[in-house]
C-alpha cells in the first residue's frame, strides 16, 4: 500500500498536479521565464537611463519629386510650401516631374524654382513610368515622393 493512498485528498492533488498537460504548461513556463526576466531588467534599466537623443543630420541631401500632370493651377503652391520648410535649402531640392502635360505644368515649375524634367510618353503614359524615369536619372540617395492630392487633404 502506497503511503499516499491513507490521505486521498492529497492523492487526487498529486495526480491532478502531475498530469501530462500541467507538466507540458510548466514546461513552456520554465523556458519563458529566463526571457520573460530579462524583458523586465531591460524595461528598468531603459527607464533609469536618461539618454537624450542625438540630433539630427542636417546636411541629408534629398530629393522631393513631384509628379504632375495638367496640374498648373495648384503645382505652385505645393512648390511654394516645400521651398518654405525649415530645411537648408542646398541640402534637397524639388524636381518636378510633368508627365505628358498639356497645359503650363512645366512653366510654372521653373518658375517656381523646381528643376523640371519634362516626360513625354507615348508607349505608357502613367506616373509609375514617369517616376521610373525619375528614379533612374537621381542622384540623391533618400527620395520623396509627393502627390498633389495633399493639397486637397490640407483643404478639408
Amino acid at each position: 500500500m502506497h503511503p499516499l493512498d491513507e490521505l486521498p485528498f492529497l492523492s487526487i492533488y498529486c495526480n491532478t498536479l502531475l498530469s501530462t498537460p500541467t507538466i507540458i504548461l510548466l514546461a513552456i513556463q520554465a523556458l519563458f521565464l529566463p526571457y520573460m526576466l530579462w524583458l523586465l531588467v531591460m524595461i528598468i534599466a531603459g527607464r533609469c537611463k536618461d539618454k537624450p537623443f542625438p540630433e539630427p543630420a542636417r546636411n541629408l541631401q534629398i530629393a522631393v519629386i513631384i509628379c504632375a500632370r495638367n496640374e498648373e493651377a495648384v503645382i505652385g503652391k505645393l512648390i511654394d510650401s516645400l521651398k518654405a520648410q525649415d530645411y537648408p535649402a542646398d541640402c534637397f531640392e524639388v524636381i518636378l516631374i510633368a508627365h505628358n502635360c498639356t497645359d503650363k505644368t512645366a512653366e510654372v515649375g521653373r518658375q517656381r524654382g523646381a528643376v523640371v524634367w519634362e516626360a513625354i510618353q507615348t508607349d505608357h503614359p502613367c506616373k509609375g513610368t514617369a517616376l521610373t524615369y525619375a528614379i533612374d536619372r537621381i542622384d540623391s540617395t533618400p527620395i520623396v515622393f509627393l502627390t498633389l492630392t495633399i493639397l486637397s487633404i490640407q483643404a478639408i
